[in-house]
């Protein structure tokens, strides 16, 4: 495992960046949480990230500072996401299963296909808006950042802990996203960020939520 911030990856001081985030909600993502955290104590190349900085990107403007983005480009964001995401029914994903590799550690994101039609969505906004260099983003399959490396070290014994620390899965709501500007932390070798806005998906019909209950 090696320094994930540094490189081409640092960003100059008081630099920020657009993105869009889907940030879980607390209390059921604890127990997996905790467990994982365990499991990386031991290792001191590894920065887990604090529980109110748990994440999972959907989109990010890549081409430009946030202070690049004009106060009407960032209205008509906010804007078209809302249309974009108002019928887009919310869902449900499991986490677990984390996933040591070079640069830091995640957890899995299943199913794939609602959160891949919910980065379709952001991203083509964010083409729409600044253009298609801008939303060039790729973060592989959806997961959450549970850690960043700090140093170089065996990605592999930190595998075969996590491996071993719990077969839990949890079920996370996916009711909403943020709009947020993010900032990169070099003290705790993560990520923070000044919420802008958060857009809702749509809610499930009653009658489907009440569907098969007796």
């Amino acid at each position: 495992m090696d320094r994930y911030l540094q490189g081409a990856v640092l960003w100059p001081p008081g630099r920020t960046r657009l993105r869009v985030y889907y940030v879980p909600p607390p209390e059921p993502i604890r127990p997996l949480i905790d467990a994982y955290r365990g499991a990386l104590a031991p290792f001191d190349f590894i920065a887990p990230v604090a529980g109110e900085w748990l994440h999972a990107t959907i989109a990010a403007v890549q081409d430009r500072w946030a202070s690049d983005v004009t106060p009407r480009q960032l209205n008509a964001v906010e804007s078209r996401l809302r249309q974009e995401l108002s019928d887009l029914l919310e869902f449900t994903v499991q986490a677990g299963g984390a996933l040591a590799s070079r640069h830091g550690v995640t957890i899995d994101l299943i199913p794939d296909q609602d959160f891949v039609e919910l980065i379709r969505r952001t991203s083509g906004v964010f083409t729409e808006i600044f253009g298609p260099e801008a939303a060039d983003y790729d973060g592989g399959r959806p997961h959450l950042a549970l850690a960043y490396g700090t140093g170089p070290g065996d990605s592999g014994l930190v595998q075969g802990r996590l491996r071993n620390a719990t077969d839990l899965r949890v079920r996370l709501q996916v009711a909403e996203v943020r709009l947020v500007e993010v900032s990169q932390d070099l003290v705790r070798h993560h990520v923070r960020w000044r919420e802008l806005a958060q857009i809702p998906l749509a809610q499930i019909p009653l009658a489907l939520n009440n569907r098969g209950e007796t």
